[in-house]
């Protein structure tokens, strides 16, 4: 499974899915789009517009704050955030480490967020 670097507002979209326990695949058949399409809006190789972003809160039942944070994260000058490493030991143990979150279920996901929000 190849990683592909998120948007700040692509990794909100994903907090939020994965807070849902809701898919990608779910998403693009409620909105009618290729899931392809999604990943570009997540990527930032697309903008999303605001009737999207209404679709996609309303979908996850996400909370006013929510909307709002995804609205002030869809903006195309966004950072792309990337995990960088300069020795090929650490690539490659930076990727068995991405490919084993990248498994992880969502329930699994949202304790570890609730364990690290308490400290």
């Amino acid at each position: 499974m190849k990683l592909s670097a998120l948007t700040p507002f692509g990794l909100k979209c994903r907090e939020l899915r994965l807070a849902a326990d809701r898919r990608l695949l779910e998403q693009a058949a409620f909105l009618g789009l290729e899931p392809s399409t999604i990943t570009d809006y997540e990527t930032g190789k697309a903008v999303p517009d605001e009737h999207y972003i209404n679709k996609v809160a309303f979908w996850l039942r996400a909370k006013p704050n929510d909307l709002q944070d995804l609205l002030n994260r869809r903006a195309k000058d966004n950072k792309i955030i990337r995990f960088s490493t300069s020795e090929r030991n650490s690539l490659k143990n930076s990727r068995k480490i991405l490919n084993k979150i990248a498994n992880l279920s969502p329930a699994i996901i949202i304790r570890l967020q609730e364990y690290r929000d308490r400290e």
